[in-house]
């Protein structure tokens, strides 16, 4: 199937929304048709497995057909923030984030600092930008054909 490079950067960009609430995507390697579940380690598959029964039963059929590109684990997720935190030109918002990370419960304390600051767009856009950087590497090495 020929597929534009704009729906292929479409794609990367609702995995990398997907990825950022929690969700694994299966992608279809012919038609790039999205399947979204429930990442297990954020959540209880089984609470949702009714719910994702027909996507589910899809993927395990056609299990071949399909890769998956999973959310960033906490350690990604942390080293997204600490990048985030290099481009902070203000240093005492630059300190209370680094702070934020070296104390208990770094990531509820990170948004907190964030929420309440001028940087909350650029954080957003920042973490955006990553996590669509990250799903175009793992896309390229599951479908080098894709070459963005």
């Amino acid at each position: 199937m020929d597929v534009s490079k704009d729906k292929v950067n479409l794609v990367i960009r609702e995995i990398a929304g997907e990825n950022d609430c929690g969700m694994n995507a299966f992608v279809h390697r012919k038609s790039l048709e999205l399947i979204f579940i429930p990442n297990e380690s954020n959540h209880y598959l089984d609470d949702f497995a009714e719910f994702y029964e027909e996507q589910l039963s899809e993927i395990d059929k056609n299990f071949n057909l399909y890769f998956k590109i999973e959310p960033p684990n906490s350690h990604e997720s942390f080293d997204i923030m600490k990048g985030f935190i290099d481009q902070v030109d203000q240093d005492e918002l630059k300190n209370e984030l680094i702070s934020a990370l070296n104390k208990r419960k770094p990531f509820a304390n990170f948004k907190h600092i964030i929420d309440n600051s001028d940087f909350r767009e650029k954080w957003f856009n920042y973490k955006n930008q990553e996590l669509i950087s990250r799903v175009k590497i793992e896309f390229q090495h599951e479908m080098p054909e894709y070459n963005m």
